[in-house]
């Protein structure tokens, strides 16, 4: 995987403030998303691992304070969706990868990865519904995975 992304870190105004104060407002879900889509860019993208360390940080820092405020505990059915959402953005992104290396294929590719979405916005709610006493709740509503038989998850 070489070459420049579309997937470069969002350019986001860094909040300030005391240890708990989050430096992003999305909630859990998302937060734990976004940090294992730049986990993949500090891996694959030597040109903006500066930038996503740095992001990388605030999102440790956000989840942590989440963590902290909910008094969400670790558990194996909350590191499995995280896994599971982890796997999810590979896939993704390797079916990204896909649509430009191979044009003739390109709308299966992009159908392939919208499917693989649904079950990744699948996972984030999940995740919110475990931490039922957040106060913010963003339910991603596509959740449909159309004929996308290779991958069943049971949570």
């Amino acid at each position: 995987m070489s070459g420049k992304t579309f997937l470069a870190p969002k350019k986001r105004k860094r909040k300030t403030g005391g240890p708990s104060s989050p430096r992003f407002v999305p909630g859990l879900g998302d937060l734990v998303d976004r940090l294992t889509v730049d986990q993949l860019k500090e891996a694959f993208h030597e040109s903006i691992r500066t930038s996503v360390r740095t992001e990388i940080a605030d999102l440790e820092h956000d989840i942590d304070g989440w963590a902290d405020r909910h008094q969400i505990k670790l558990s194996g059915r909350n590191v499995r969706i995280i896994i599971v959402l982890a796997q999810i953005n590979y896939e993704i992104w390797m079916c990204k990868e896909r649509m430009k290396a191979e044009p003739k294929l390109y709308d299966q590719w992009l159908k392939r990865a919208h499917q693989l979405n649904g079950i990744r916005n699948q996972m984030k709610n999940l995740l919110l519904a475990r931490v039922r006493n957040a106060t913010r709740v963003c339910r991603a509503s596509n959740v449909s995975v159309d004929d996308l038989d290779d991958w069943s998850i049971q949570l």
